[in-house]
């Protein structure tokens, strides 16, 4: 397979040759991991900010939707929060009840019972009742879930209080670090000011209670409260900090969710903008095939196969019918109606015409195909809806057509008919070429219908034998006519003719029924001159003489006279005229610019509906594991697809730097602790210190110095300093390796554990050395505390080792519980066999409960919260992970839908113009799509020579299309200035340069650019060089009769419905005389045009004075001179 090279293919030119085209289709294909509505928007760094998370929430209006999601949300925790209570209840109940039974005091611990016992049948209660009752409403969630809180708080701090009128007062409650996570975590208060108090009432209130009950009567008061209270005030900042990571991370899965909502629906948007953009240019039943082609290639290309050879006479997008009935019609007097009208009251008039008879022909099926001036064509019988009796919808659409032109006759004075021509038969119809692709049809009975509107009269019908012969009986008035064999252009196709005239208007004026049927939208008050350049030919586009029985000579005239803009606004006026004329309504605006702002307003009905089923799906988020059993276990919490669980496991973690932080207050919060109630601060713990200092001259710069070097240095120099680019480069690589942050984990984790034990093995050792037996607690606090830490202080910093596990969110989950685990049996161990009695004198939670019973279930009660903390919040990543790969799968076909969406529409519209079309956030009012150019080379090239008589209708197509392939390969070239193709019509190629000063996809740099009419001429030589190619492959003897012309020129789109693009102005119609006046084989221009030339060293021959219909005097034409090799031939060689 030969190598490709990088190319980006923009348009069906492109795609035939796709070879050269894998690299794009994978970059089309290659997405962000960030979601489509917001996170691409954002910079890395600022995506994982929680404030600039907020602002932009703010800024797009998303806190309401938020607000629910998090509800929601808040309401899996608090039925977390609801588990967790009952289990910890019945736990405690069982332990408290079995101890007190067996030691015959059940008496005693009654209220301790009965507390726990309420609590518990309390949380079961109020959880089948949030689970059934209060899914849609979380005000009530919170008021019960505060009330639940009461409950607990209450029942922790009466059971030490009880203790002392029951004569046992070193009691301590039981459930403070619970109450703190629940504050924190479960509870879902949105105030973080709230919730910032909360914790530092139940802090205060428990350090009283310790103060007046528990400790009471020991030594070091003050060290040990303050212990606590450091251990307190910790266990909030950590409760911040998973709140924080927590708000964060819903954040980013709520983008995430919605993103994915709306991917779905831009897919759904996206398939209907292209139905809706091919539909307005191609007919129903020629769009599955042009798909189908696309996408097939696109398919080809990203299996890394070689493109299938095509025929180059093949035309696969046309198709012959052999039973439909043509349609031509033709404005009379159109000329004089041009100069009567200012242009722009011109333009309101035709856009009322042609807007009425699309209407029409849509109400009868009657596929319209083009309208080039003032001539309209259609055609009837085509599938996917066909008429019934096509032949009846053609005349009926006549009928209404008459109707529609006298009605904006009288309304605004003109004195202009219609005159129709229609004829059945059979059409070869579809589309030839590869780029700005038109519908047409083609046939010999699609030129005898050119002919009988041609022949016809104003305000009547002429149709022949074959439509007559379809129609049902006396429903019309058919009058026989002898036009077939009399008039000459008629006599060659051997037809008969009929005449349908429409009921009788009186006085020329229509009915009453109809005056009421009003078109007109065009204001009483009349333009004034507004200096616009005037539309140089007012000809008749569809009256012409025929020069032979050609297929396609039917046409040709119409595409030599200049095209007014149909549907269209006209918002450029040239330079120092003043903005005068008729005031634009919002009615014509809105009417005008419907295929443009029908986008827009689809992509807002798109936006609203992404709102409206992102809260359907809020309400439906799966508040179990179970509810996507398919893809998540629901116990060991692992994707049942392996690769799904190998790439989640693999994901970044762009908060790992923040648990390093963390890590590091946990670490001088344990120092303190373990040292604050000794007599002398164990400096000579080296381990300490020595973790420490790795954490924050290791760990700090490698995980940190990527977000602080891309934040702050980055924007201002360069990274020069090999130091800083090393650390950047560790700090990403830490970031996305997920073995690395493993290891550090277990090392950092290792060594915490390695220092909090350390103190444990500190104290065993010297009791053993030094006391025989433990004494009674006075005793064991005189002379134990000089080296030996206070038990529950001890447990206190096991607490936060395990909370040093569970700190690094991201990390695998069972890792994560196998260490708190491995912490808490390790101690209880610690606690029984190495110094029982140590313990036994410390306090407890429960009278007659043992005090290492209440370590080890302080220590696993913690480990069982932080554990389905974690299986909550990694069950939510695991979604946002799903959602996100939902995500790449619809984007992808999504960000496929939109290259052939731009691809179909830059393949009828120039690229300025399909972006206006595509952005759908500008104003849809007032639009500009019109622009003036002062300076634009225009080329009509028409086909000459082509062997008519002696092939089928088909082959002559075949050959035809061939050219016009060859010809539309040479716009790629991107040596000179772009070239933009206008239309084809019949055999004439009509192309300009100079139209690419408003688009802004252009770099243009400040070197002197190439004269657009040079340009221009170069195209056209290219062209004569690929038809005489194909005339050595084809054995044929085809040339090229090419004129060119230069100077201002009105650029737009033509209709309001079915978008075409169109240059008009004087110079398009001195190209289109040049053309048509000029000789086989050579290339013919105006006078100025030579002047241009010449200026730029061309050589050019004067060749004669022409008469051009529209001007007063014959005009001078030159001939450019071309070597034997069809080149250009300059004054000064040297500029060859």
């Amino acid at each position: 397979m030969p190598e490709t090279s990088r190319h980006s293919w923009e348009s069906f030119a492109d795609l035939d040759g796709l070879e050269e085209a894998r690299d794009s289709v994978h970059k089309i294909k290659r997405i962000s991991r960030d979601t489509l509505y917001d996170l691409q928007e954002l910079e890395p760094e600022k995506s994982y900010r929680l404030s600039y998370l907020r602002e932009q929430f703010n800024f797009k209006g998303l806190d309401e939707l938020f607000e629910r999601y998090t509800e929601r949300i808040n309401q899996g925790y608090f039925s977390v929060f609801l588990i967790l209570q009952f289990l910890f209840s019945v736990t405690h109940f069982s332990i408290v009840f079995g101890v007190n039974l067996v030691s015959q005091t059940t008496e005693s611990v009654l209220p301790d019972l009965i507390l726990y016992g309420i609590t518990g049948c309390l949380s079961v209660g109020i959880l089948m009742m949030n689970e059934r009752y209060l899914k849609h409403k979380f005000y009530i969630v919170r008021y019960v879930g505060f009330l639940m809180l009461i409950l607990v708080y209450i029942s922790d701090w009466s059971v030490p209080v009880y203790g002392v009128y029951r004569n046992d007062p070193h009691l301590r409650p039981a459930y403070v670090t619970h109450i703190l996570i629940v504050i924190f975590c479960f509870l879902g208060i949105a105030s973080d000011l709230l919730v910032c108090t909360l914790g530092l009432v139940v802090t205060l209130t428990h350090l009283l209670t310790l103060a007046f009950v528990t400790y009471s009567d020991y030594t070091y008061f003050w060290q040990r409260l303050g212990s606590d209270c450091i251990f307190l005030l910790s266990i909030n900042v950590i409760g911040l900090y998973y709140r924080w990571a927590s708000e964060l991370n819903k954040r980013r899965a709520f983008l995430d969710h919605r993103a994915c909502v709306e991917a779905t629906l831009k897919l759904t948007f996206d398939k209907e903008q292209e139905e809706q953009l091919m539909l307005s240019i191609i007919p129903k039943h020629t769009i599955d095939k042009v798909r189908k082609d696309i996408l097939r290639k696109i398919e080809i290309v990203e299996r890394m196969e070689n493109i299938p050879r095509s025929d180059p006479m093949e035309i696969p997008y046309v198709q012959e019918y052999d039973n439909v009935t043509i349609l031509y019609a033709d404005i009379v007097n159109y000329t004089a109606m041009t100069t009567k009208l200012p242009v722009i009251k011109l333009v309101d008039v035709l856009n009322e015409l042609f807007t009425g008879f699309d209407d029409a022909s849509e109400q009868l099926n009657v596929l319209r195909i083009k309208f080039l001036g003032d001539c309209y064509y259609g055609v009837a019988g085509l599938p996917p809806n066909p008429a019934p009796n096509h032949a009846e919808a053609c005349v009926d659409l006549a009928l209404k057509m008459i109707s529609i032109i006298r009605i904006v006759r009288a309304n605004n004075e003109l004195d202009i008919d219609m005159r129709i021509g229609i004829h059945s038969g059979k059409i070869l119809s579809g589309l030839i070429g590869l780029a700005k692709w038109q519908f047409d049809i083609w046939s010999r009975d699609v030129l005898i219908a050119n002919k009988m509107e041609t022949t016809s009269e104003a305000g009547k019908i002429h149709i022949t034998s074959e439509t007559r012969d379809l129609l049902p009986k006396h429903k019309y008035k058919v009058v026989k006519t002898d036009r077939g064999s009399t008039n000459p252009l008629l006599q060659p196709y051997n037809v008969q003719t009929f005449f349908i005239t429409p009921r009788s208007v009186e006085n020329g004026r229509p009915h009453e029924a109809e005056q009421k049927k009003k078109l007109s939208v065009i204001g009483e008050q009349e333009a004034k001159p507004n200096g616009i350049v005037k539309s140089a030919s007012t000809s008749n586009l569809c009256d012409f003489d025929v020069k032979n029985d050609a297929i396609f000579e039917q046409r040709r005239e119409s595409l030599r006279n200049n095209q007014t803009p149909i549907g269209t606004i006209i918002n450029r006026r040239p330079s120092g005229h003043p903005n005068v004329g008729r005031r634009i309504t919002p009615t014509d605006i809105k009417r005008r610019t419907a295929f443009m702002d029908n986008n827009i307003n689809r992509y807002k009905k798109l936006l609203q509906k992404t709102k409206e089923n992102m809260k359907v799906a809020i309400e439906e988020m799966p508040f179990t594991k179970f509810d996507h059993w398919d893809h998540i276990h629901p116990i060991i919490l692992t994707f049942r697809n392996l690769k799904a669980e190998k790439k989640y496991i693999n994901l970044p973690d762009k908060l790992f730097k923040y648990y390093i932080v963390v890590y590091i207050l946990l670490v001088l919060v344990t120092i303190v602790i373990q040292n604050l109630t000794l007599a002398n601060w164990e400096w000579r713990l080296w381990f300490y210190y020595g973790t420490l200092s790795l954490a924050i001259f290791f760990l700090v710069p490698l995980t940190w110095a990527s977000s602080l070097f891309n934040r702050r240095l980055d924007r201002k120099f360069k990274l020069v300093n090999l130091v800083s680019k090393f650390l950047c480069s560790a700090s990403a690589f830490i970031t996305h390796n997920t073995m690395v942050r493993i290891g550090i984990y277990v090392v950092t984790c290792g060594l915490f554990l390695f220092c909090v034990l350390g103190e444990l093995s500190e104290c065993a050792d010297g009791r053993k050395e030094s006391v025989g037996y433990l004494p009674k607690v006075a005793h064991y606090h005189e002379k134990l505390h000089d080296y030996c830490v206070i038990p529950w202080h001890m447990s206190q910093t096991i607490s936060l080792t395990i909370f040093a596990g569970f700190l690094f969110l991201r990390m695998y989950i069972w890792l994560k519980v196998l260490f708190a685990l491995s912490v808490s049996i390790f101690y209880a161990l610690s606690v029984w066999n190495i110094n029982p009695s140590y313990y036994d004198d410390s306090e407890t939670f429960n009278y007659m409960i043992r005090p290492q019973i209440v370590h080890f279930m302080s220590l696993l009660f913690l480990t069982f919260t932080l554990h389905l903390i974690d299986r909550q919040s990694d069950y939510l990543h695991r979604l946002d992970f799903l959602w996100t790969e939902q995500l790449a799968v619809e984007q992808m076909e999504v960000n496929t839908m939109n290259k052939i969406t731009k691809m179909l529409l830059t393949n009828i519209l120039p690229v300025h113009v399909a972006k206006l079309y595509l952005d759908v956030k500008r104003n849809n009012t007032n639009v500009i799509y019109n622009e003036e150019y002062d300076n634009v080379a225009v080329m009509f090239a028409s086909l000459v020579n082509l062997p008519v008589d002696t092939v089928s209708d088909k082959y002559f197509l075949q050959i035809v299309n061939r050219i016009v392939k060859d010809f539309d390969r040479e716009l790629s070239n991107k040596v000179r200035r772009p070239i933009e193709k206008i239309k084809i019509c019949n055999l004439t190629y009509m192309a300009a340069c100079g139209l690419e000063t408003c688009r802004t996809d252009l770099v243009i740099d400040d070197a002197p650019q190439e004269d657009v009419v040079v340009s221009l001429l170069k195209f056209a030589t290219n062209l004569i060089k690929a038809l005489k190619k194909i005339n050595t492959e084809t054995l044929s003897e085809c040339q090229l009769k090419i004129g060119i012309s230069n100077g201002k020129v009105m650029g737009g789109v033509v209709g309001s419905k079915k978008p075409l693009y169109d240059i008009w102005g004087d110079t398009v119609n001195m190209a289109s005389r040049m053309d048509s006046t000029g000789v086989p084989g050579m290339i013919q221009v105006t006078q100025d045009t030579a002047n241009t030339l010449r200026e730029n060293g061309i050589e050019c021959q004067f060749r004669d004075l022409v008469f051009v219909k529209g001007k007063e005097h014959k005009v001078p034409t030159y001939i450019v001179s071309l070597n034997n090799d069809d080149d250009l031939i300059y004054f000064d060689s040297t500029r060859l």
